[in-house]
């Protein structure tokens, strides 16, 4: 197959999609960001329900939490509310800044690992 023309002028355009249908279809509108309150209360609820199911496990044998003040508290502020309010802003990022976000993440990981691994020696 080849091309062997082009149609350039926008009357003709215009005329050959107005008689398809196609000239004035709109896009659907952009996805609705969600409201302040909704973001607070779906974090919220779900910091709430993964820090009940942590402290569900650890009144099992499943789960055992090796420090005396490492608790459901101190996992919930300092685990599960950082979690959730990074995932949920960051959905909402521009894709160039999610990746450099990620990486950014990526990069700290690397270097806790490194230096709990193999400076300090505690993994």
């Amino acid at each position: 197959m080849r091309i062997i023309s082009f149609i350039e002028d926008r009357n003709v355009i215009r005329i050959i999609l107005t008689h398809l249908g196609l000239w004035l279809i709109r896009s659907r509108p952009p996805p609705k960001k969600h409201t302040s309150i909704e973001t607070v209360s779906a974090i919220a609820a779900n910091a709430t329900l993964a820090s009940v199911l942590e402290i569900f496990l650890a009144k099992t044998t499943a789960f055992v939490w090796v420090y005396p003040w490492w608790g459901a508290t101190t996992v919930f502020i300092s685990v599960y509310i950082p979690f959730f309010v990074i995932s949920a802003y960051c959905y909402d990022l521009k894709p160039a800044i999610q990746k450099k976000f990620i990486g950014g993440l990526f990069v700290l990981n690397a270097a806790m690992l490194i230096i709990f691994g193999a400076v300090l020696g505690w993994i």
